[in-house]
């Protein structure tokens, strides 16, 4: 059975309210990697690189994230705005 507008509407609010987006550019042919790893461990690929950044962060805090957010520190303890994943100072922050 097809979503209603209204259920549509609905998400979409509950999601906007609840989730923030993190979207990244990656070159040529990586995001085809990252799929292909994420089928072969059973996760999509949105699970498994959200496993990846909590493995590193050390766990999401959830409230303790939205407060950190207000005192300029993850919950990793690292400043924000810090770069985690090294430029080689090309400055494009994608790690790649």
């Amino acid at each position: 059975m097809p979503r209603s507008d209204s259920q549509y509407r609905a998400t979409k609010k509950y999601n906007a309210e609840h989730y923030d987006r993190v979207e990244f550019q990656t070159p040529k042919g990586v995001k085809q990697i990252i799929k292909s790893t994420a089928k072969q461990r059973g996760l999509s690929v949105s699970a498994y690189l959200k496993s990846l950044v909590e493995n590193d962060l050390g766990g999401f805090a959830g409230a303790d994230a939205a407060q950190n957010s207000q005192t300029g520190e993850t919950d990793a303890g690292v400043p924000t705005g810090t770069n985690l994943v090294g430029d080689n100072n090309n400055n494009n922050n994608s790690g790649f």
